[in-house]
């Protein structure tokens, strides 16, 4: 068209009705019916252009043409009548994005179905408009029938007023789960729910209502099945770490989500789901088990159903659920680990042979080992000592136990660098499989040997000091003639020549050694006896019946679990083995060293003596030369006597410290005439701690 057409030129028909329109648009200030403004209005509220108020990207807004004057107040009415518009542009554009997860969709599906009544209004609001304004100078509206129904600017602002409500409502709860799935979607919207407005309460909890059912749909699969649905593994709030092997699924496959929980579920219960479905999957995956449960899945969703049906809002269904089908899976778990898989005997056998409470058997092993350990490290047999093993079970009561716990029962040899000898490297292994090592851990196996090689060397040290009293019985006092000829190898001293007189002589320093090396035995052995009471009564016994205890009363593997730790933990912190007690494990350890080189010194001790003791002309240790090596014995008794007084006393007085209640009843055990406190005490400890010994 033209800028302008000649005023001369004809113009008739379309032509005629375009150059008028043309002519009108370029005419300034000029007044537009309302009814124009009605039905711009009207479509603006959709979405859609008018002639006269169109949408301006550059102010992201609907805007009045420039052109049309109409007064201040009418102008206002408008502005905020397009708000509508604007509102219904924005939500539209989020319906129109492409489909997120299950509850995104499940919440613009509820968006959409609000926008639609308000879609509905509109319509019926467009077939009012249809209407002829009335003529002008007619009296008002409301006088006349016909005038009744015709729709003004204000009428349809009356009209507009609830659903611009809604419309801002939504645009505000759109923009406000942006960007979120599953739960953090829920818990987004959950958060605009307390408000003191009814209407929008109301408006929340409807579009909860849609965006929580494919969350309640996951729940019940979870906790009924063990699945996490196609479509919700990213919104649903437990996490499958698809990288970690079976092995590990109690512990590390499953988690909850990191971030806010939907609101169907508290804290507490979504620990309960977890571990509910963990079970189903535990059963199915490392059990072997048939979850396929249809009976107890039915009680958990009746019970669900009787209280009402799992919806948003109605936390008693839920609860319901979660309860029943808690109760159903951790009986069943609990029934296949102690009825199929025996955790509580392979429990016992570990107590049995590890914690070496089985004690037919641990003397036969030690009997038969003794020989082999004594060798270096790296002359050890693995192969030697697995028959030595056997036959120590063919010779205890352990030859009836069960053959599965005996075929798990193994030698194994510590890693080793240089120097060491048998003893320092050699243990027992108990082998466990799947399942059991959801409770039975590799840490857990670990803490088991650290306490059977302080159980082994204790054992070990009463086996060297009872060798070394098999040793002293033929040479024992009776009295000062009795052992002169003990020492003498039974000789008697009637009717000896006068060269008897220097072997007479060599046997007198006998005599004293021997006695000091009968009372330094006797004070070890009293030493090493009550500390292997406390060991094996006081801390194994007692923990093991607090454990079973507690294994007992434990309702779900979580509780196996713990209690199971709780036991090893007390073990090792009762025994002296935790981080707090390394200074008492240190003394123990120079303890246990001292008395093995003892039963080393006595049997020097006692050979020195059978050399002097035998026939002239038979032994080379007769005569000066035998008096040398007593000496010598002798000089070297005396300094491990005070040496093991010294240790003896710093063990003693690091015990009050200890944060353990039952060592005080080890103290007074070895303690219990308070010859250390009140004697040695004066000479190797300190003013602080012999106080803190007599005040205990």
């Amino acid at each position: 068209m033209d800028a302008a057409l000649p005023l001369s030129v004809p113009v008739t028909g379309a032509r005629a009705a375009a150059y008028i329109q043309f002519t009108d648009c370029e005419r300034a200030d000029w007044e537009v019916p309302e009814h124009d403004l009605v039905r711009d209005v009207l479509f603006v509220c959709q979405g859609i252009d008018g002639r006269y108020i169109r949408f301006d990207p550059a102010a992201d807004g609907y805007l009045l043409d420039r052109h049309v004057s109409i007064p201040a107040a009418p102008r206002q009415l408008l502005q905020r009548l397009c708000e509508a518009g604007w509102l219904a542009r924005r939500l539209r554009s989020y319906l129109g994005r492409p489909p997120g997860g299950a509850a995104s969709r499940a919440l613009a599906a509820a968006v959409a179905n609000e926008v639609s009544t308000y879609d509905k209004l509109l319509a019926v609001l467009e077939a009012q408009a249809q209407g002829q304004p009335p003529a002008p100078g007619t009296p008002s509206a409301t006088s006349t029938p016909s005038s009744s129904s015709y729709l003004t600017l204000r009428r349809l602002d009356v009209w507009m007023a609830e659903p611009m409500a809604v419309l801002r409502r939504l645009a505000i709860l759109t923009d406000a789960t942006a960007g979120l799935q599953g739960s953090a979607l829920a818990s987004a919207l959950h958060s605009h729910a307390a408000t003191g407005d009814a209407a929008a309460a109301a408006l929340v909890n409807r579009l909860l209502a849609a965006a929580c059912v494919p969350l309640c749909d996951a729940l019940v699969a979870w906790v009924t099945r063990g699945e996490l649905g196609t479509g919700t593994e990213e919104e649903f709030f437990v996490r499958e770490d698809p990288g970690v092997a079976d092995e590990h699924l109690w512990r590390r496959k499953y988690s909850l989500a990191p971030g806010p929980l939907p609101p169907l579920v508290n804290q507490q219960q979504a620990e309960v789901a977890l571990r509910v479905g963990k079970s189903l999957n535990f059963l199915r995956r490392c059990c072997g088990e048939d979850v396929s449960w249809s009976s107890d899945a039915a009680t958990a969703l009746g019970a669900a159903a009787d209280a009402g049906g799992l919806v948003y809002g109605n936390t008693a269904a839920v609860e319901a659920l979660l309860r029943t089908a808690a109760t159903c899976v951790d009986t069943r778990l609990r029934e296949v680990l102690f009825t199929r898989f025996r955790l509580g005997e392979h429990c016992a056998a570990i107590k049995r042979y590890l914690l070496l409470g089985q004690g037919d058997f641990i003397t036969s092993l030690m009997d038969g080992v003794g020989g082999a350990l004594r060798e270096a490290a790296t002359g050890v047999s693995a192969y030697r000592l697995a028959s030595v093993l056997e036959a120590a079970v063919r010779a205890s009561n352990a030859q009836f136990d069960d053959p599965d716990v005996l075929g798990r029962l193994r030698v194994k040899l510590l890693p080793h660098g240089g120097g060491e000898t048998g003893w320092d490297v050699f243990c027992l292994e108990y082998v466990v499989t799947p399942p059991l090592t959801t409770v039975l851990t590799d840490d857990a196996m670990q803490r088991y040997l650290r306490v059977f090689s302080f159980l082994w060397r204790l054992k070990r040290v009463e086996h060297a000091l009872s060798g070394t009293w098999g040793g002293m019985k033929p040479n024992a006092p009776a009295g000062g003639g009795a052992l002169l000829m003990a020492a003498l190898g039974g000789r008697s001293t009637r009717g000896m020549s006068a060269s008897a007189d220097e072997s007479s002589g060599v046997a007198q320093m006998v005599v004293p050694l021997l006695r000091r090396c009968h009372t330094l035995r006797a004070e070890m052995a009293h030493f090493v006896t009550n500390l292997q009471y406390y060991t094996m009564f006081e801390v194994l016994e007692h923990s093991w019946q607090e454990f079973t205890t507690a294994m007992a009363a434990a309702t779900d593997l979580d509780g196996v679990i713990a209690a199971h730790e709780a036991y090893l933990e007390a073990v090792i912190a009762r025994a002296l083995l935790g981080d707090r007690s390394s200074l008492v494990a240190q003394h123990l350890g120079a303890l246990f060293d001292l008395m093995l080189r003892f039963a080393s010194l006595a049997d020097r001790l006692f050979d020195v003596a059978r050399d002097v003791a035998a026939p002239p002309g038979t032994s080379s240790s007769s005569g000066a030369a035998g008096q040398q090596q007593l000496a010598e014995v002798g000089a070297q008794l005396d300094a491990l006597a005070g040496e093991y007084a010294q240790l003896l006393e710093g063990f003693l007085n690091l015990l009050p410290v200890q944060r353990h209640v039952d060592l005080r009843s080890l103290l007074f055990r070895l303690d219990f005439s308070t010859y250390y406190s009140g004697t040695l005490a004066t000479q190797f400890v300190t003013p602080t701690r012999a106080s803190a010994v007599d005040a205990l």
